[in-house]
C-alpha cells in the first residue's frame, strides 16, 4: 500500500518528533500530512527568516490573510495542484471562497547557502521578482537554473515524493519546535511586516547596485551607442543596403546575445521550433516580422535594418524579457539554459542579404 511505503520511508516517524526524540537536531521543522505522505522539512528561519515567517504565520493562522479568519490554519484542505514528474510538486492554494491566495506579497529573499541542487528543495513559487505569497514547492530533482530567481526556505528530510499524484489533499501541516530558541519562535503580523520591509529595503539596494553595474558596462564598452525613437540603444556595423526590412518579409538572420554579467547565449546557433533554420549554413534562421517574436526590442530594431545590416542592440529588462524571464524547455543531457528576471541583454544581429 502506498500509505506503508510513506511511513516506511520517512526518516522521523511522527511518534518519534511528537515525542521529541533527542535524535532530532535543535531548530523549526514543518510536517506535512497528505493524504498518503507524511512529508517531514527543516525551515531555515535563520537564513530566510522571513520566508519562514510567512510560511509559519500562515500554517499556524497567526498572519492576517484575505483566505480565513486568524486562527484558521491556511493550508489545511489545500492540496498539490501542481506535479511535474522530475520537476517539482506544488501546492499551497488555500480551500477557501473568499480569496485564492493570501492578499499580500513577499519580495525573494535570496540565501548563497541555500539552493536547488537536488530533490528535496523547499521553495516559495513566484510570478517573477518579489511576487511570492503562499504557493510553496518541492524540488523533484536538480534544478540549479532556479537559483538566484526562487527563494529556497526549507529541505525535506525525507525522501522525495516522487510518486505524489496531482490534486493529492494537504490535510494540514503543522509546525514542530525543538529546542529552547525555536520555542520561544512566534510569527504575528507585526514581526511578519518588519522582515518583509527589512528583505525589501536589501533588494532594492542589491537592484540599484545591478543598474549601476550595468550603466557603467554599457558607458564602458559601447560609448558610441545611439537611442532609438522606442528607446533601445544601438550601434551601427554595417549599415546594409535596399530597404528596410517590412513586416510579413521573410528574411535570413544570425544573432548571438549575451548580458552584462558575461552569461552567453548562442540564439540562432541551435534553431528551436519556431524557426526555420537555414540548410546551408548552421546559425542562421528564418525570421518573418510579424509572426516571429524574439523579444520587444529586438523585434522593433530588425525592421529598422536592411539587408546586409550588422548592429548591436541593447535592450534594458522591460524591453527583453522583462519581470518573466525566459525559461525554455529542458533538453535532456543538457543543463537548463535560462534567463534571469530583470535582464539587461545586447545583441549582435545581423540581416543577411
Amino acid at each position: 500500500m502506498k500509505s506503508l511505503k510513506a511511513l516506511g520511508t520517512l526518516l522521523f516517524s511522527l511518534q518519534s518528533i511528537l515525542l521529541g526524540a533527542q535524535s532530532i537536531p535543535d531548530g523549526l521543522y514543518a510536517m506535512v500530512f497528505a493524504e498518503d505522505y507524511q512529508l517531514f522539512i527543516e525551515l531555515h528561519y535563520d537564513k530566510a527568516p522571513m520566508t519562514v515567517a510567512n510560511f509559519v504565520g500562515l500554517a499556524e493562522g497567526t498572519v492576517t490573510n484575505s483566505a480565513f479568519e486568524k486562527g484558521r490554519p491556511f493550508f489545511d484542505g489545500s492540496s498539490f495542484d501542481r506535479v511535474v514528474p522530475g520537476h517539482v510538486v506544488q501546492g499551497g492554494v488555500p480551500d477557501s471562497d473568499k480569496s485564492g491566495n493570501a492578499g499580500y506579497t513577499i519580495p525573494n529573499e535570496i540565501h548563497p547557502q541555500l539552493n536547488h541542487k537536488k530533490a528535496g528543495a523547499v521553495g516559495m513559487a513566484n510570478a517573477g521578482p518579489d511576487t511570492g505569497n503562499n504557493i510553496f514547492y518541492i524540488t523533484l530533482g536538480d534544478r540549479s537554473y532556479l537559483d538566484g530567481d526562487y527563494t529556497v526556505f526549507g529541505t525535506l528530510l525525507c525522501p522525495a515524493p516522487h510518486d505524489l499524484e496531482l490534486n493529492t489533499r494537504i490535510d494540514s501541516i503543522r509546525i514542530i519546535r525543538v529546542g529552547k530558541t525555536a520555542e520561544e519562535y512566534v510569527v504575528d503580523d507585526q514581526i511578519l511586516q518588519d522582515l518583509i520591509e527589512q528583505v525589501r529595503q536589501n533588494n532594492a539596494e542589491q537592484r540599484k547596485a545591478k543598474e549601476q553595474f550595468e550603466e557603467e558596462y554599457i558607458l564602458t564598452n559601447y560609448p558610441d551607442r545611439e537611442i532609438s525613437e522606442f528607446g533601445w540603444e544601438y550601434i551601427i556595423q554595417e549599415k546594409g543596403k535596399g530597404k528596410k526590412v517590412k513586416k510579413r518579409d521573410h528574411v535570413m538572420i544570425r544573432f548571438k546575445a549575451h548580458t552584462p554579467q558575461g552569461v552567453e547565449f548562442g540564439s540562432t546557433d541551435e534553431c528551436s521550433s519556431y524557426w526555420i533554420p537555414s540548410v546551408s549554413e548552421p546559425g542562421i534562421c528564418q525570421y518573418i516580422p510579424g509572426e516571429t517574436s524574439i523579444v520587444s526590442g529586438l523585434d522593433e530594431a530588425i525592421l529598422e535594418m536592411k539587408p546586409g545590416a550588422k548592429w548591436t542592440v541593447i535592450l534594458k529588462p522591460d524591453q527583453a524579457y522583462g519581470i518573466q524571464g525566459f525559461y525554455p524547455p529542458l533538453t535532456w543531457g543538457n543543463k537548463r539554459f535560462h534567463i534571469s528576471p530583470q535582464t539587461t541583454i545586447i545583441y549582435e544581429i545581423e540581416v543577411l542579404e
